[in-house]
């Protein structure tokens, strides 16, 4: 995955967790995911993104990578609708509406907390979007 310059971000490996942690560095297992959870832990970040290493950025039908990062933070930022979910289209996006009977008094929406990727799999394996 390339990172574009303009972002400032740190990478962590496990020798910064045993570092950190010393002797109780087992606690991050590296068997499975939760070696993100000493990046979220000392991250002081707005954004936390993290990517399996086994999974590769999505393309668009023309073949062009899909800008993940730019997605999730788009969805960061963009209200979320937690008490009804409209399966027809974002009502956020301009020119859009609310499906009839959306509550007046919910229309302002909750923050996003979570921009939660998905797996499509593939011949080449699993890739984010």
């Amino acid at each position: 995955m390339r990172l574009l310059c303009r972002f400032d971000y740190d990478i962590y490996t496990r020798t910064d967790i045993e570092k950190a942690l010393g002797d109780k560095a087992w606690c991050i297992s590296y068997k499975d995911s939760a070696c993100r959870c000493f990046g979220y832990a000392v991250s002081r970040k707005k954004y936390i993104y993290t990517i399996d290493d086994d999974c590769f950025v999505a393309k668009t039908p023309s073949g062009e990578d899909i800008n993940a990062l730019e997605q999730h933070i788009k969805n960061l930022l963009t209200p979320s609708t937690p008490f009804f979910f409209n399966t027809l289209y974002d009502p956020y996006t301009p020119g859009s509406d609310f499906v009839r009977g959306y509550p007046f008094s919910m229309r302002e929406g909750a923050p996003t907390a979570v921009s939660h990727g998905e797996a499509q799999s593939s011949a080449q394996g699993l890739h984010t979007m």
